[in-house]
């Protein structure tokens, strides 16, 4: 059952002048999209290329040394890649025999966003405000995008419920307690690795980038406590 203020549910609706705010907020925090599968299909490409560039060559010296060595490479950097961000083994194993083989990608479960908010109002919907990659914002009652977002969204650093739809939404977060603890831990004392088995669930959830910055959200909600 919707609160008062908010609107139905229904069909994605572009952020007009009222969210001038929200846009400003944005280009002082630059939400980074990362995608790591179109990592991995990048570096399979060119993972790939060279194998052919290196099994047509004949000169067998420092060319194809440097081939192979660059080869190598890319290897490492699809493990890392995959050990960061695939959590699931049984995908791993799909995307290596992408690199190797030439199999199919894994089918990726659409395109990036990065969540900027997202939060509760008291017995009543969650709303959740999330960056696209088309550069355009979205906001969405408890899962589906709203009719008429209205009202004025702000968003910084500062933990504070946010106001729209003439109600105050606490900010909440979907990652795993080991996970914000694990996170917390890096912050407090960072000279250490960071959790990276935490990495997919904490990006997931808006609160670290693709080299485990935290974003403004993520700043919020270690302020908060």
């Amino acid at each position: 059952m919707r609160g008062p203020g908010v609107p139905p549910p229904g069909i994605r609706m572009p952020v007009g002048p009222r969210f001038a705010a929200l846009r400003g907020a944005m280009e002082k925090t630059k939400p980074v999209l990362y995608d790591p599968a179109k990592e991995l299909v990048e570096i399979a490409s060119a993972f790939r290329h060279l194998r052919g560039d290196s099994r047509r060559e004949r000169d067998k010296g420092t060319t194809r040394r440097h081939q192979h060595s660059r080869m190598e490479e890319l290897e490492r950097r699809f493990e890392t890649v995959l050990s960061r961000w695939i959590p699931d083994a049984g995908i791993r194993d799909r995307w290596r025999a992408h690199l190797h083989e030439g199999a199919d990608a894994p089918e990726a479960p659409g395109a990036p966003r990065v969540l900027l908010f997202k939060g509760r109002a008291e017995a009543g919907p969650t709303v959740a405000v999330y960056a696209n990659p088309d550069g355009t914002e979205e906001i969405l009652v408890d899962g589906r995008p709203a009719t008429r977002p209205y009202g004025r969204v702000e968003l910084d650093d500062r933990p504070r419920p946010l106001h729209v739809f003439g109600r105050d939404f606490t900010e909440c977060c979907d990652a795993p307690a080991a996970a914000l603890d694990a996170l917390r831990a890096f912050v407090a004392a960072p000279s250490g690795p960071p959790p990276w088995a935490f990495a997919r669930a904490l990006l997931d959830d808006g609160l670290i980038d693709r080299d485990f910055s935290l974003t403004a959200r993520g700043r919020r909600l270690l302020a908060r406590g």
